[in-house]
């Protein structure tokens, strides 16, 4: 397993399982939080824009903003949960929301001032 973090706190937002293809599990974590930051990056981007999809090959669900694939939960990701694939991605989508706003919100001219003037020195 690896863990997925925030792009603003290095908070753990999920964690993922397995790998795909010749991805081990720790470059698709770097992969998901990369695509992450694309999006939270791109202030024109509304977090409303990420939703839930079936995607590719129809076996798999999708975490996207629009069409761009954000996290992919294949079936081995569910392996023995009760969960299935879009509910697993229901519970995904929210955090990743969250951490692009939080990301966002740091980054307002005002809350960068603040923050510098909290650091200690």
């Amino acid at each position: 397993m690896a863990p997925v973090k925030a792009i603003n706190d290095g908070e753990v937002l999920f964690e993922v399982r397995e790998g795909i293809g010749s991805f081990t599990p720790e470059e698709r974590a770097a992969a998901i939080q990369r695509r992450i930051l694309q999006v939270a990056e791109d202030e024109d981007i509304p977090v409303e824009s990420i939703t839930i999809k079936r995607v590719g090959d129809r076996d798999n669900v999708s975490v996207v903003q629009d069409n761009r694939p954000l996290v992919t939960i294949t079936k081995a990701d569910v392996g023995d949960r009760l969960e299935t694939q879009e509910e697993i991605a229901i519970e995904l989508a929210q955090p990743i929301r969250e951490a692009i706003t939080r990301y966002r919100q740091d980054r307002v001219p005002q809350n960068l001032l603040k923050n510098i003037a909290n650091c200690p020195q």
